[in-house]
């Protein structure tokens, strides 16, 4: 042919998913066009003045150092803190995420079982109407405080199997508070919840909090289906390596 080039492998050029996974091998000379062959590891394109040959060929993705470390989240946000604080430890972890971004259930056997407690908040908003035949126990479906607070009690004991990472625990308490707003705009419920063990019981708060409005609302909705629920939020935490954890807003 009139001209003849090769080039070697290449790895890691550009940003699509591709070339961090293959590397290429690619040759070229001139002859005129008569056929092209595809396969899974590469094509042929040739012709009666040119020939193209691409092969791939699979290359080990690097070990990111993270890997080597305890499992960390890397930051994407732009004004997120720099990689070099992920690297020594100064950042925040994602602990259900491995390094390469796998799920998985902590290990949390080497931690000692310490006292921990959790308490979370949530609102159900109705109409003034609504609230009145609350209180008064007029509801359609008879006691609906009673039946909102067991079942926010149930939740905290089955959030383990709701909430798919979260390990069963031995709850020591729950307890589970509805009343009024101030407002007269609804109902304010909250959850506290103590045991003692590897970690924390955050989830389970939560977890009481959200059925016990659902069922707040499952109990009202004849009167009132434009109820809303919310917000949910964590108050407070203490126990284990973290210390006492205390929402300041509001």
């Amino acid at each position: 042919g009139l001209m003849a080039w090769s080039g070697p492998g290449l790895r890691g050029a550009g940003s699509s998913p591709r070339w961090r996974e293959y590397g290429v091998g690619f040759s070229l000379r001139c002859s005129m066009l008569r056929h092209l062959q595809m396969s899974s590891d590469g094509c042929d394109l040739a012709d009666g003045s040119i020939h193209l040959a691409v092969r791939f060929a699979r290359v080990p993705a690097p070990v990111s150092p993270l890997c080597m470390s305890s499992p960390m989240s890397i930051p994407t946000d732009p004004h997120a803190p720099s990689m070099s604080q992920a690297l020594d430890g100064t950042l925040p972890s994602l602990t259900h995420l491995d390094c390469r971004g796998d799920v998985h259930m902590v290990d949390v056997s080497s931690r000692p079982a310490t006292v921990r407690e959790a308490v979370a908040e949530g609102w159900l908003r109705m109409q003034p109407v609504t609230l009145a035949l609350v209180m008064e126990g007029q509801a359609p479906k008879g006691d609906v405080l009673a039946v909102a607070r067991v079942a926010a009690i149930q939740a905290a004991k089955r959030t383990a199997e709701l909430i798919p990472l979260c390990h069963p625990l031995p709850l020591s308490g729950v307890k589970a508070t509805i009343e009024p707003a101030l407002d007269g705009s609804g109902l304010r419920l909250e959850v506290r919840v103590r045991t003692t063990a590897a970690t924390g019981v955050e989830m389970e708060a939560l977890t009481a909090v959200s059925v016990g409005l659902l069922t707040l609302y499952d109990m009202v909705k004849a009167a009132d289906p434009a109820m809303t629920i919310g917000p949910i939020q964590l108050l407070y935490k203490q126990g284990g390596r973290s210390g006492v954890w205390q929402r300041r807003d509001g």
